[in-house]
């Protein structure tokens, strides 16, 4: 089993390689900076902070809703096209970058088991959604959005914001198909434990 520490020690090293070897190949190109490291910070965020929250943090928490909430408004901010342009020609600008999306990696792992089923599905459709408009806007836009990455690069990252969108919708529309239908069962067998249970007190 690997310890609280020694998985922050393999995060670390991890957040150094991706700043320093990393980062110069995978911003060379937009979709590779928002749809590879993006997540990579997001994941190594998950795997230090993910879960492990003391009883402050958590009554502060509650339902997931305050860290949804941060997670959320650090994702907005870093896919606005003048916050990527920056983080590629600011070195200021890339360090928040790679401390603030980490924190939302973190947020969202703490937060998402805390948060109602429904909740869940709402903000999976809602992320979906505007993932999807984000593609469509990169696509159809004459203008180029980021400044630092050709117009090509743009029309990659539109094409490839659409298909996954498509791909998150469908595996979402397949888990939430058999997650409601499971929900009912659980019910029906969780009443039937119970009147057993009375039952037999009687």
């Amino acid at each position: 089993m690997i310890g609280a520490m020694d998985r922050a020690a393999l995060a670390f090293i991890g957040w150094g390689a991706l700043f320093v070897l990393l980062r110069p190949i995978l911003e060379a190109r937009l979709v590779t900076h928002v749809l590879v490291e993006y997540p990579l910070l997001l994941a190594l965020g998950a795997v230090v902070g993910g879960g492990r929250c003391g009883a402050s943090i958590q009554a502060w928490n509650r339902g997931g809703a305050s860290g949804i909430v941060l997670a959320g408004a650090i994702l907005t901010f870093w896919m606005v096209p003048r916050a990527i342009d920056t983080s590629v020609g600011s070195i200021d600008y890339a360090l928040v970058k790679f401390v603030s999306l980490p924190v939302a990696g973190a947020a969202l792992a703490t937060s998402l088991p805390a948060t109602p089923w429904l909740a869940r599905q709402m903000l999976a459709v809602h992320a979906i959604a505007m993932a999807t408009a984000m593609g469509w806007l990169y696509l159809v836009l004459p203008q180029r959005l980021c400044l630092r990455y050709p117009r090509n690069d743009q029309d990659e990252i539109g094409v490839a914001l659409i298909i996954l969108s498509v791909l998150a919708f469908v595996v979402w529309l397949v888990h939430f198909s058999t997650s409601s239908t499971a929900k009912p069962e659980a019910t029906s067998s969780s009443r039937s434990v119970r009147a057993a249970v009375q039952a037999s007190v009687r």
